[in-house]
């Protein structure tokens, strides 16, 4: 059904796949793989990523092309040109919060601003928060003027990683 609702949704220009290296990025690039869908996989290097999973990306996945975030900082800052720290960040911002969520912008999204995809799958389920769980597994993000697919949304844990088992 996922590889299904891939090929369905297929646009002329291709997918942009967010990848993280975690279970469900995993199978998620696996399934538009085998979907045979045009496609790009992005990684967004946070820098505070643990150096197991940067090497296991780089070992295993060396065709996914990793975007790193760079950050302004105001003049009264050092280091004002510029800044690929999360904690140089927190300087500026403070401390991400459940409220402050700057982090995932900055550090995830904004990496990734200038792909030339207006279609994105990623691998986000339902069962991960109540939040998600309420939302679509399509959906189209005015703001962003993006479409975001999420193929395996109503899969449980079990399921990614009897898939992860079953397909090596």
């Amino acid at each position: 059904m996922a590889i299904n609702f891939i090929r369905e949704h297929e646009p002329e220009e291709g997918y942009f796949v967010g990848f993280s290296g975690g279970k469900d990025s995993i199978v998620v690039l696996d399934l538009v793989q085998r979907a045979g869908v045009k496609h790009r996989a992005y990684y967004s290097a946070t820098g505070i990523d643990p150096p197991e999973l940067v090497k296991f990306i780089n070992e295993h996945y060396p065709y996914v092309i990793q975007k790193r975030p760079l950050f302004r900082l105001p003049r009264k800052y050092p280091d004002w040109k510029g800044t690929r720290s999360f904690y140089g960040m927190i300087l500026v911002k403070g401390f991400p919060t459940r409220t402050q969520r700057w982090c995932c912008d900055k550090l995830k999204k904004d990496p990734t601003k200038d792909a030339p995809f207006s279609h994105r799958i990623l691998g986000l389920r339902a069962e991960e928060s109540a939040m998600r769980a309420k939302r679509k597994n399509r959906e189209y993000i005015k703001y962003l003027k993006q479409w975001v697919y999420k193929p395996i949304f109503s899969w449980l844990e079990w399921e990614i990683w009897d898939y992860i088992e079953s397909n090596k």
